[in-house]
């Protein structure tokens, strides 16, 4: 499943924060789950599994770097808005997902 998740929202916003931008606020359309709670209320009918790359090569915080540049060191530099797709965010698409900065997230559940 891919959804929004809250902890990542607030790291994406402390950094930003740090960076002197105003907070990105939960998108309207979104349901945004916290971690711990979700996965409690998952936990009779599921459980939340780790793939290793070979298994999957999409790991929950596939988004992550590109949040941080799109959202944090992008607006940061220029002193603007949020681009999505710019330049710079082509530039370090190499980069592996780091950290927890996308609020949407990928989770693998199994049935029990």
């Amino acid at each position: 499943m891919i959804e929004c998740f809250t902890d990542a929202l607030a790291n994406k916003n402390k950094a930003r924060a740090e960076c002197g931008l105003p907070p990105i606020p939960e998108a309207y359309h979104n349901r945004y789950f916290q971690p711990e709670p979700f996965a409690e209320a998952i936990a009779p009918s599921f459980e939340a599994v780790e793939l290793s790359p070979s298994e999957l090569p999409l790991a929950r915080n596939f988004l992550s770097s590109y949040y941080f540049i799109s959202r944090v060191l992008y607006p940061s530099v220029t002193k603007g808005e949020v681009a999505r797709n710019s330049e710079m965010a082509k530039f370090f698409s190499f980069l592996p997902p780091i950290g927890n900065y996308s609020p949407i997230q990928a989770w693998v559940l199994r049935r029990k």
